[in-house]
C-alpha cells in the first residue's frame, strides 16, 4: 500500500505540471489518459524488470525493454514526465522485484531515455552524441564498478592496461548498439502503435 500510495503522489503531481514539449499537451481528459498509460507502463516495467531477474538468458534485451517504455512516456507527454515514471518505477522496483532485479533499471536503462531525450532536444546532432555517449558511460561506469568489483580487479592483475582498454572499447560497441536498437524500437513504435495511444 505505501508503494501505490508514492506511485499516485508523483503521477498526479506530474500531470499537473503540463509539459509543452510533449506531443500531447491538453485539457484533463488528456491528463487523466496519461495517468491511466502512465500507470500500465509502470506496471510493464516492473514485470519486466522480474522477468528479466529471473531469466537465465536475454537480460540486455529486457532491460532494454524497460527503456523503451520510458521513451515511449517522453514521446507521447515530455521529458519531465518521463523522469517522473522512472522516479515512480525505480522507487517502486525496490519494493518488487527489489534491487536485486531493478539496480540496471534504477542505474542504467531507466535514466538514459532521459538523458538521451534531454541531449537532442538541447545540442546539434553531433554534438547530442557526444553527449549521449558520454551520459550512457557517467551512468554504466559506476554501477559496473561496484556491482563487478571483485571481477575487474582479478583481470585487472592478471592483464593490466590491455584489459582496460578492451573493456571500455567493447562497453562503447555494446552501448551503441544499446542506441540503435532503441531507435529502432522507437521508429517502430511511432509508426505502427503511437496512434493507439491517443
Amino acid at each position: 500500500m505505501p508503494a501505490v500510495v508514492v506511485w499516485v503522489v508523483i503521477f498526479v503531481a506530474a500531470a499537473d505540471q503540463r509539459d509543452p514539449f510533449s506531443r500531447q499537451y491538453g485539457d484533463r481528459k488528456t491528463r487523466t489518459r496519461q495517468i491511466t498509460i502512465s500507470g500500465l507502463i509502470t506496471a510493464l516495467i516492473l514485470i519486466t524488470l522480474f522477468i528479466a531477474g529471473i531469466s537465465p538468458t536475454a537480460k540486455i534485451g529486457l532491460y532494454s525493454l524497460s527503456s523503451l517504455f520510458i521513451s515511449i512516456i517522453i514521446f507521447e507527454y515530455g521529458i519531465r514526465q518521463g523522469f517522473w515514471l522512472y522516479l515512480a518505477a525505480s522507487l517502486l522496483s525496490l519494493a518488487w522485484p527489489g534491487l536485486s532485479s531493478g539496480w540496471p533499471f534504477i542505474f542504467f536503462f531507466g535514466l538514459f531515455p532521459v538523458w538521451r531525450a534531454l541531449s537532442e532536444k538541447n545540442f546539434k546532432a553531433k554534438t547530442a552524441w557526444v553527449m549521449k555517449l558520454a551520459g550512457a558511460n557517467a551512468l554504466i561506469w559506476p554501477a559496473a564498478l561496484l556491482t563487478g568489483q571483485p571481477s575487474f580487479e582479478v583481470f585487472w592483475e592478471r592483464f593490466g592496461w590491455i584489459f582496460a582498454a578492451g573493456i571500455v572499447l567493447f562497453s562503447q560497441i555494446v552501448i551503441l548498439l544499446y542506441h540503435w536498437g532503441l531507435t529502432l524500437l522507437m521508429r517502430f513504435y511511432q509508426l505502427r502503435l503511437s496512434r493507439w495511444i491517443k
